[in-house]
């Protein structure tokens, strides 16, 4: 029996082991698989050198070129995304487009005129409307529409169609605020602020109007498909006919969606949006490829080839982009999802063969099973505790950790950025100023600590008489009664510039000139805040080092009068060893204190003046409650833990080591 017994020990080991091998193996094919598709997936994205500048508008002239317009107030000539001619002009420019032969380029700006130039950038024509321009879009037949207007919520709005010519075919008022133009043939369509598109006929009629969902950003004609595609503020995109139907709409994006192109050979709409992530949508409307490109919007989408397009963001960083490569976005999707599912199941069934698989993991498993199933009522009467402290302790600070990495704010949704807060928080000159005024509080803090309240404690201690020892220690307790946001503001008021006692008694002894504003001058208002609560003699630190004062041994202060020791040799020699104990947990306090502490200085001076007084925990809650910026504040709270975290695992193995 006890060879057949091994044997089949033996068999269960070897079956347990071979699945273990084969779970193994699967797990690093998926994750090699999945490195391939993911390196083959990072060829959409290609990076070049930025023009720089902030970039306003563009339009395409053909497959190789393209025109940006900047805040400079120039125009930029792309050739092969390289920057080969450049204009400059007296006003801002508002608005670019160019013919369909590439011929003429078309600038709108705030002097309400249109600068026509040739493709060499030489002044061919001028065209001067009544009003802001707020789009330009040159016809097939070498027309031009322009839609201009005055104030911001009046119906003073204009859609104007020009011949090639440039004589006025018709004026059609619109009626409110429109930043977007474009044309099939000779139907106008045109978009609003107030969330409608509409069409006009060749001689300015109104053919219908109908609303979308948010304000309108861009249209986009798609000529084959006698159809638009409009997109809006809140990231929606519809496509339109010409009878004003909705043939499909999705919602790609939070953000506002301003570059909108439409990819011919792939039968693909292209978009970019304001928070600098570019999409790739099927013609049904169906999302296949995304990716965050930049870190500021996309305001130039320009189809540059069969294959490729190229977009530049708002700061005028630059990418190209891979159509190929983009539509096979779903499958990379695809295969990192099972990438992760199937990394996971197989890291659990390797975690759980490899228990299988030794015994003593094995035995070590059934005992802590045995025992739960044992103690299972005391379990359950600590479950409601365990579940609230997870609720109200750990999951607060394991989302502060995941908000960390994002960019989450009142005013944006959530998107994931990685570590580019804490990247964010090595270059914020607040940050690092209010870092280095966190290391002089730090080691003020440590100083006094260990300096007056041992002192006092000393002294209290060695009183001979009874009485007067009760009496003292009484009335170094009594202060923390009060709360200590009154101290803070009692002190406040020493510091007055006009009444404050310090400024007073300088006046008293002739020394008008010595006063300050104490809080007010940036050199003295850090120093000042230090100084305040002075002797710094606080209750809790009072009594752990009187507390450790009376568990000293008598027998070791008889032992030291025999031998003749003064004061400084018994302190020395007999208190200060056997206070260390009570040092290290005094340190360890003030240490978290003075990292994590803030609410001093939110009422001194609330980080002034200007940043002479911020902390890294003021900074975070200002940037909480001012702001409304989460994701930086949460960065700046990791960072914080990291530094108590790693201290406190160094203190504890230097204390195991001793």
């Amino acid at each position: 029996m006890s060879v057949l017994h091994e044997t089949f020990s033996r068999v269960v080991r070897a079956r347990l082991f071979l699945r273990l091998v084969l779970t193994v193996s699967a797990v690093i094919a998926v994750n090699v698989i999945g490195f391939i598709v993911a390196k083959d997936a990072k060829s959409v994205v290609t990076r070049q050198d930025g023009f720089g500048g902030v970039i306003v508008d563009s339009t395409p002239l053909d497959r190789t070129r393209y025109v940006l317009a900047t805040a400079e107030n120039e125009i930029l000539l792309v050739e092969n995304d390289v920057v080969v001619r450049s204009k400059s002009f007296e006003h801002p420019i508002l608005s670019i487009a160019a013919s369909e032969d590439a011929k003429r380029i078309y600038v709108g700006c705030t002097d309400q005129r249109i600068y026509i130039l040739d493709r060499n950038f030489q002044d061919a024509g001028l065209l001067t409307v009544q009003g802001r321009i707020k789009d330009i879009d040159a016809m097939s037949n070498g027309g031009l529409l322009v839609v201009y207007g005055t104030g911001e919520y009046s119906d003073k709005w204009y859609l104007s169609r020009f011949t090639p010519e440039y004589d006025e075919v018709f004026r059609y008022r619109i009626g409110f605020n429109s930043k977007a133009v474009v044309s099939i043939g000779e139907d106008v369509f045109f978009g609003t602020r107030n969330s409608r598109v509409g069409m006009v006929s060749e001689s300015g009629k109104e053919m219908w109007r109908i609303t979308l969902i948010k304000p309108i950003e861009r249209l986009v004609a798609l000529a084959s498909r006698n159809s638009i595609a409009v997109s809006d503020e809140g990231g929606n995109v519809h496509l339109l006919d010409s009878e004003s139907k909705i043939i499909w709409h999705t919602e790609i994006s939070a953000y506002s969606i301003r570059s909108l192109a439409w990819h011919r050979p792939s039968l693909s709409l292209l978009a970019g949006d304001e928070s600098g992530r570019f999409y790739l949508m099927n013609g049904q409307g169906k999302l296949i490829y995304e990716n965050r490109v930049f870190t500021q919007g996309v305001r130039s989408l320009v189809i540059t080839g069969d294959d490729t397009v190229s977009l530049v963001s708002y700061s005028g960083e630059q990418a190209t982009i891979s159509i190929a490569a983009a539509l096979r976005g779903r499958t990379h999707r695809f295969v990192r999802t099972m990438r992760a599912w199937l990394t996971l199941i197989g890291s659990l069934l390797t975690a759980g063969l490899l228990t299988a698989s030794v015994s003593s993991l094995r035995t070590k498993v059934a005992v802590l099973r045995k025992r739960l199933y044992e103690g299972r009522v005391g379990y359950l009467l600590v479950l409601p505790s365990l579940l609230l402290l997870l609720a109200f302790a750990y999951y607060p600070a394991i989302s502060g950790l995941y908000y960390s990495l994002t960019d989450f704010s009142l005013s944006n949704p959530i998107e994931f950025v990685g570590f580019e807060n804490f990247a964010a928080a090595m270059h914020d000159r607040v940050f690092i100023s209010g870092f280095r005024n966190m290391g002089i509080i730090l080691a003020a803090n440590l100083f006094k600590v260990v300096s007056f309240p041992l002192l006092t404690a000393l002294l209290v201690f060695h009183l001979v008489h009874a009485k007067p020892r009760n009496f003292f220690k009484t009335a170094f307790i009594v202060p923390s009664i009060v709360p200590g946001i009154v101290i803070v503001l009692i002190w406040r008021m020493i510091y007055g510039s006009d009444v404050g006692l310090i400024n007073q008694i300088l006046e008293l002894l002739g020394l008008a000139h010595l006063k300050q504003a104490w809080l007010g001058n940036g050199r003295y208002a850090l120093g000042s805040i230090i100084f305040a609560g002075f002797p710094w003699v606080g209750a809790f630190a009072f009594l752990i080092y009187f507390g450790g004062l009376i568990n000293i041994s008598g027998e070791l202060y008889d032992a030291a009068r025999i031998d003749g020791a003064n004061a400084v040799a018994r302190f020395v020699r007999i208190e200060l060893p056997l206070l260390k104990p009570q040092f290290g947990i005094l340190i360890f306090f003030s240490y978290i204190g003075s990292i994590q502490s803030y609410a001093d200085i939110f009422v001194f001076t609330r980080g002034g003046p200007g940043y002479a007084t911020y902390v890294p925990g003021l900074q975070m809650y200002l940037e909480i409650a001012d702001r409304g910026n989460y994701g930086y504040a949460s960065s700046l709270g990791v960072i914080l833990f990291i530094i108590v975290f790693v201290v406190t695992v160094l203190l504890r193995m230097k204390r195991k080591e001793a």
